[in-house]
């Protein structure tokens, strides 16, 4: 592991990582971290609840427009794992989130949520506080799309 990946799963296990480094770089570090050790929906339900602790820690107030949002939380932790289990087998956990990095980066996310969601369903508290179903493309096109992302020829491999 490097030393940026033990960082910040340390400083987030011990939820001593300040706030102002808590980054969409940071939440794929921390998913790929747990999708890895954990898998599938079992990693999953780890990230949630280790970020809602995180966020509880660090003092984020829950709201109906702001703080933890489970519909995006795991539709994206979903979507990791789909492309994680394209990967070789063999790679360690920082080629893996180096992978992620570059397939989940900020500008992908910021464009791919009204892709599956209509604004008022992503932006609604109810989605904010549970999961809801994507209203624009189903869910299995988007794992499907994870999951291409990581085959030979387009870009995730090494």
């Amino acid at each position: 592991m490097t030393d940026e990946i033990e960082r910040v799963i340390d400083g987030f296990e011990a939820e001593t990582l300040k706030l102002a480094d808590w980054h969409h770089r940071e939440h794929l570090i921390v998913a790929t971290h747990y999708l890895t050790r954990s898998g599938g929906e079992e990693g999953v339900e780890v990230i949630r609840a280790g970020i809602q602790r995180y966020n509880a820690s660090q003092g984020i107030e829950q709201t109906p427009t702001s703080g933890y949002h489970d519909t995006l939380t795991i539709f994206l932790a979903r979507g990791i794992a789909a492309f994680l289990a394209t990967l070789p087998a063999d790679l360690d956990v920082a080629a893996r989130v180096e992978h992620v990095v570059t397939q989940f980066g900020d500008f992908m996310i910021r464009r791919v949520g009204l892709r599956y969601f209509t604004r008022e369903r992503i932006n609604s508290e109810t989605a904010r506080r549970g999961w809801v179903e994507p209203d624009v493309r189903p869910m299995e096109e988007w794992l499907r799309d994870c999951r291409e992302a990581g085959r030979p020829g387009r870009g995730a491999r090494s």
